[in-house]
Formats: structure tokens, sequence, C-alpha cells
């Protein structure tokens, strides 16, 4: 049985899959970026769009000089001037890239899940309250995207992650700390080798990960050592 486990996000779209047997596996665990769908030369995602070229913020503008300048403006057809002029024409047809339509993250959740190839069970972590009605809505396409490939899907509360380890109130902050620990101390435990330890997004990981373990957990599967005290 394969289980994926998600986070919701829009430029951290985070997802833990399991492959739940005889022994627990993690097949795959990263993070998503939705809006890279273009990207500058230099790999970052693009913020702007110069005609056909793609650009990151630290790249919109370079510095040009002044004969790089006039083979830019002579290229393109451009009048000639001071450098000041010149620069002033050349880069006001560089367009911002608007935010991404609902429709544009429809085509990449398509696009980047495509390549899973069999999950039986989708948990996703359920967005709730006004500040996060952007979210509720990605949670949306998600869900769809899931139901229409076949799978067994289940919106789950964002407080369950950390029940099986501990209680009492704790901030946002304290949570993500919590979570990433406790991953860590699971992963140890229960010899499972990953990237988790070098990736720049922990926080997310775990947040997948406690989830998908709270899941097996109330299910019975007792597939994991647990015992983070």
């Amino acid at each position: 049985m394969k289980v994926l486990s998600i986070d919701i996000g829009i430029k951290h779209l985070a997802h833990c899959l399991f492959d739940v047997s005889d022994t627990l596996r993690i097949v795959d665990w990263d993070v998503i970026d939705l809006t890279d769908e273009y990207v500058c030369a230099c790999s970052k995602p693009a913020t702007h769009r110069f005609h056909q070229t793609y650009t990151c913020k630290k790249h919109t503008y370079p510095e040009l000089s002044l004969v790089e300048l006039i083979a830019q403006c002579t290229g393109r057809s451009i009048p000639l001037g001071t450098k000041a002029e010149m620069k002033t024409r050349l880069f006001k047809e560089v367009k911002p890239i608007p935010p991404p339509t609902l429709v544009d993250l429809g085509q990449q959740i398509m696009k980047r899940y495509a390549r899973f190839s069999e999950v039986d069970v989708v948990l996703i972590e359920n967005q709730i309250g006004p500040l996060a009605s952007k979210m509720k809505s990605v949670q949306g396409l998600v869900v769809q995207y899931w139901l229409m490939r076949g799978a067994k899907v289940e919106c789950i509360s964002a407080c369950n992650k950390l029940k099986l380890f501990h209680s009492g109130k704790t901030t946002y902050a304290q949570r993500k700390k919590l979570s990433i620990q406790y991953t860590q101390v699971m992963l140890e435990q229960n010899g499972l080798v990953t990237n988790f330890s070098s990736h720049k997004k922990k926080d997310d990981l775990a947040d997948t990960f406690l989830q998908g373990v709270w899941y097996f957990q109330i299910n019975n599967c007792g597939l994991l050592k647990i015992n983070c005290s």
C-alpha cells in the first residue's frame, strides 16, 4: 500500500510518500514549489519577464556596460542615447510575472504529481480559518486531483501531528521545532535513511511525516517504534 501525506502550500507544498507492507519505507520526501514554472538562467524561480527571457529579482536589471547597452538596444531596434536613456528604454519592456491563478496552480499540481504512479491513500492537512482561504482553494485542487486518480483521500486536522508525543499548549514556533525534533528521533529509532537532515525545509517535511505516523498509529499499523519521551 502506498500512502501519500501532504502539507498544503503554494511555494512549499510538502509530501511524504510511504510504502507500507511488512515494513515501512519512505519512497519520496520533498517540497514542491508550484510557482516555479518559469526559471531564471541562474536556476532560481523567475519573477520578471523580458520579452521571452525570464529572470529572477537579482538578474532582472543587470549592470551593463555602455558597449553592452548599445549592443542590446541595437539588437532590439531601440534608439540609442545616453547610458541612462538607453537603460530606461531597454528595461521598459520588463514585466513582472503575475501571481499564479488557480488554473495555473491546478496545472502545476497535475504536472508534479503525475510521477506518482500508484497511490492508495492520500492524507491532506486540513486548512481552516478565514486567513487560509487561498490555501483552502489549493487543498481543494489537491483533493480533486487525487479523487480523480482513484485514491482514498482523508483531510486531517493539524493538531493530530503532535498528539502521540506532546500535550499542552504550544506556540506555532514551538510546534515547528518539536515536529523537527520528534521526526529526527523517530528516523534514528527506526533506521530510516532519508534526505531529512540535509533538506532546507525540515519543518514542512516533518509535518508530512508525523501526519503519516499518526495515521498509521490510529489504524493499528504498528510498523514504527514510537518513543520520543
